[in-house]
């Protein structure tokens, strides 16, 4: 009796012990969710056939500028170097396989600062933990199958990240952009850079790295393809969210939504139409033309009431080929990115019809915030104001302040 007890005992303990192991990587949600609904944070991969992916290939643009490569127009852009990785890729190191289902976040911050350090200034040469990841090899996997170089930088950024939640006297920071930045040089903030999301925001004279939650509607196309032309590799983080739609004696609609997981993906580029930016999805390692909208009613298709928002944004990304109404809606929750000065600081071409709207406003009393040509005006006289406002809600303006 004594011995049957002791065994179901160990039995139970050992249970509980794997159980911690394999879901320690699930418990780290990077942003914030809304505990009374989100009972069990979830990661599931993008599938295989979710929305339109494009065929990718190399592309040979006429124009660069920063991290940046372009077609002859400036119009379509895609940034430089980047891998195109995908979290569950067959070639991780199998000792670290467990965190693929969950390693978005990880793949997503490995592709946008591979390709930071590729198109980099090179004389600057990090030191500390990122020389050390530039220096990993190519290798080969149990079959003798070739490795390539990015994949075993992948391997070893989940080795960091899985060994992070093991009970060690002194256990491995994850690898992050803010310790990339730290590695080039001392930084201005008081926060310490080493120490895994310590830093909302790091730099120095020559990187600058931030993450950030969203909040309202502050996060637009505009920004995002703004960033890029100034040299920073961004990425999202956002949540899916199914919509439930109750119809009102008024004929209207009020929405509210159930969890459905979350996901993170990297921005690699932008392009005309109506979907103007690209990502680099490490769900599914494809890429996708996305775009930011916080127009609930268009995307439900339906005249909304009222809304149970789950997250503090009301911005979410829509996919080109999966946005019905009975589709997740993409809810955003944080926005990080990189920037490391470039090899190639030749200025973004500011094209024609960024001319047009700047020649209008200026014509309405309003001047670049700063002298800055990203989108950015401040306006002295109401009709700027409203002018700006409207190019705004076209997301063709990134921000429109009034003087007093």
């Amino acid at each position: 009796m004594l011995r049957t007890r002791i065994s179901i005992v160990l039995a139970i303990i050992l249970a509980t012990v794997c159980l911690a192991l394999a879901t320690a990587p699930a418990l780290r949600a990077q942003f914030t969710a809304n505990r009374a609904v989100v009972k069990d944070v979830r990661y599931s991969p993008t599938p295989h056939d979710y929305a339109i992916a494009l065929a990718h290939q190399a592309r040979y643009f006429a124009v660069k500028s920063g991290i940046l490569e372009c077609s002859s127009n400036a119009e379509d852009c895609a940034i430089a170097n980047m891998p195109l990785l995908a979290q569950g890729d067959p070639l991780i190191d199998a000792d670290v396989q467990s965190n693929s289902n969950y390693g978005c976040y990880d793949t997503s911050i490995v592709t946008v600062i591979l390709a930071s350090l590729a198109n980099r200034n090179p004389n600057l040469q990090p030191q500390g933990r990122t020389k050390s990841f530039m220096d990993i090899p190519a290798g080969v996997d149990s079959h003798g199958k070739p490795v390539p170089k990015e994949i075993k930088q992948l391997s070893q950024q989940y080795r960091w990240q899985i060994q992070s939640h093991y009970n060690l006297a002194k256990p491995p920071q994850p690898y992050f952009m803010t310790e990339v930045v730290g590695d080039l040089g001392a930084i201005k903030q008081s926060c310490n850079p080493l120490i895994y999301r310590n830093c909302a925001e790091d730099s120095n004279s020559v990187a600058r790295a931030f993450s950030t939650a969203v909040t309202g509607t502050d996060l637009k196309n505009l920004r995002v393809i703004n960033l890029m032309k100034a040299g920073y590799a961004p990425l999202i983080a956002y949540q899916r969210w199914t919509p439930s739609l109750t119809k009102q004696t008024d004929g209207t609609r009020s929405a509210t939504f159930v969890y459905n997981g979350h996901h993170k993906v990297a921005f690699s580029g932008f392009q005309r139409g109506a979907y103007p930016l690209l990502i680099n999805d490490v769900g599914s390692g494809q890429q996708f033309r996305v775009r930011l909208s916080s127009d609930l009613s268009r995307r439900l298709g339906a005249q909304l009431k009222s809304v149970a928002y789950p997250l503090p944004a009301q911005t979410f990304l829509e996919y080109e080929g999966r946005s019905a109404p009975e589709d997740d809606v993409l809810f955003v929750e944080g926005f990080d990115g990189i920037r490391i000065n470039p090899a190639n600081s030749t200025p973004f071409p500011i094209t024609q019809p960024e001319n047009a709207i700047a020649t209008d406003l200026f014509s309405k009393g309003c001047k670049a915030f700063l002298g800055r040509t990203d989108g950015e005006f401040l306006c002295m006289t109401d009709i700027g104001q409203a002018a700006c406002l409207a190019y705004q809600k076209k997301d063709q303006a990134a921000s429109c302040l009034r003087a007093k």
